[in-house]
């Protein structure tokens, strides 16, 4: 019986063993965790993907991708198969017993909720304050940007603590603190997931125009970003180009309105304006006509069998709705 070579078992060990660390890393892949549960929570986790930072807050079905049961010792896991393999925004909560799946709550020490940086390849850990059940007070280990994560979260939860009720100038001053505070965050950030993310802690999306330098800034130092979440931060801005076409636009349509604002009061003006024989009773118009023949007040007499004095009264009168001051000057008209 041939006996394999010492280089054959080598190999087959080397082979075993390759299989084996890929295997292990690939079971390790995605999302685990150990957290404690009272009885009031259903021992279930729910996952949801992110598709932009608007929508962090935004609970719905269609975001939940997996869900996984907790067991009794609080482990869960989930696998990453289907994550995306850039880096992604993804949100995982818990309910309470009687509320449905898409409960969100914010604040306060029920806060059922928490974010997460992860893709296809980063194995990620979560775990909570044993004394805290829930998920409000955790950790993140496996996967950097989450530490950064984590610390904007902390942050958020002692602006909440503060009491404001002394002093609403109090209260404003904490806030722009906290928005500076978010702001340095997203400047110093080398993660673009990171950065954004603070950003959008702070009042960004009310602030944005009012302090539009440093957006300008952040949107250089990440121009070459294309994922979703930019794309949407950056549907916020208008482009210069963008913005002079909004105001040629402008400009086209106030010259439009005016132009037939212009043209109305010239035609409605026009129409006003009555030609002066339209002034003229009717036997003035008629006695007008024999005016303009040359006739003498006599002949007019005659032709009409009207007094001399009433024809000197309509030729007055017609020569002064006409306009003119003589006979001559009416032949003119």
């Amino acid at each position: 019986m041939a006996i394999a070579k010492p280089k054959t078992f080598a190999l087959i060990f080397l082979m075993c063993v390759t299989y084996s660390a890929a295997l292990l890393a690939k079971q390790e892949r995605g999302i685990t965790g150990k957290i404690s549960l009272d009885s009031s929570w259903k021992r279930v986790v729910y996952l949801s993907l992110i598709p932009n930072f608007s929508e962090r807050y935004t609970l719905s079905n269609k975001y939940v991708i997996d869900k996984a049961r907790v067991d009794e010792d609080g482990n869960f896991s989930f696998g990453s198969t289907y994550f995306p393999k850039e880096d992604a925004l993804f949100r995982m909560h818990i309910t309470k017993k009687g509320d449905p799946a898409a409960t969100l709550i914010l604040g306060g020490p029920n806060e059922n909720f928490c974010f997460l940086i992860a893709n296809r390849n980063t194995p990620i850990n979560i775990t909570n304050n044993a004394q805290q059940p829930g998920i409000k007070d955790f950790k993140i280990t496996g996967y950097g940007p989450n530490q950064s994560v984590a610390a904007i979260i902390r942050w958020a939860a002692v602006f909440d603590s503060v009491d404001f009720a002394p002093s609403t100038f109090k209260a404003d001053l904490i806030a722009d603190a906290y928005n500076e505070k978010m702001r340095q965050i997203a400047d110093t950030s080398q993660h673009p997931l990171v950065a954004l993310f603070a950003l959008y802690q702070s009042d960004f999306e009310q602030n944005h125009n009012e302090i539009a330098l440093y957006y300008n800034g952040f949107r250089e130092k990440w121009k070459d970003e294309k994922s979703t979440y930019f794309a949407e931060f950056n549907s916020h801005f208008k482009s210069p180009a963008a913005t002079e076409r909004n105001y040629l636009l402008i400009y086209c349509m106030g010259c439009f309105v005016l132009g037939l604002a212009v043209a109305y009061v010239v035609f409605f003006y026009k129409k006003q304006q009555k030609h002066p024989l339209e002034n003229l009773s009717v036997q003035e118009k008629k006695i007008y006509n024999l005016l303009k023949e040359g006739k003498s007040n006599k002949e007019i007499s005659e032709e009409f069998s009207i007094g001399l004095s009433t024809v000197k009264s309509h030729v007055s009168s017609i020569l002064s709705k006409m306009n003119v001051k003589s006979r001559k000057d009416l032949m003119e008209v």
